[in-house]
């Protein structure tokens, strides 16, 4: 029997110090957290503006996956990050890693990411990428 009480109070001890750590990743009670929106993309277009400084590349787009589609025949802002991977297509269809240095404005591009909360971050960009995805 005193086995049995103690082990109660073991088990009541470790329940009252783990609940408020579960507790903590829930979500507010009154509804006033706010979800977090994150989707992967693909577009194909051409770099209309550079800014190397903040990272930025502003694409026409041409063509995409479901999320880009209200964008087709506009501009939208990617932002690039020290983890994107740049690369080059050559005519012999090698590929070539390059850097955001690298880009120029009028280029054909492919790219990928994720947009988290509106901002379109870039995973992958790939210059010069299959006439057949572009215009």
């Amino acid at each position: 029997m005193k086995k049995l009480v103690i082990l109660s109070m073991v088990v009541l001890i470790i329940l009252i110090t783990v609940t408020p750590a579960f507790a903590a990743g829930q979500p507010p009670a009154n509804g006033s957290h706010r979800r977090t929106w994150r989707v992967d993309f693909a577009l194909v277009g051409q770099i209309t503006a550079l800014d190397p400084e903040a990272r930025a590349v502003t694409v026409l787009v041409w063509r995409g996956s479901q999320p880009v589609k209200p964008y087709f025949g506009q501009e939208l802002l990617l932002q690039t990050t020290e983890y994107t991977r740049f690369y080059l297509k050559n005519l012999d269809g090698s590929i070539k890693i390059i850097s955001l240095d690298d880009l120029a404005i009028g280029q054909e591009i492919g790219a990928n990411g994720i947009v988290i909360d509106q901002v379109w971050a870039v995973k992958r960009i790939l210059v010069n990428p299959d006439r057949k995805w572009c215009k």
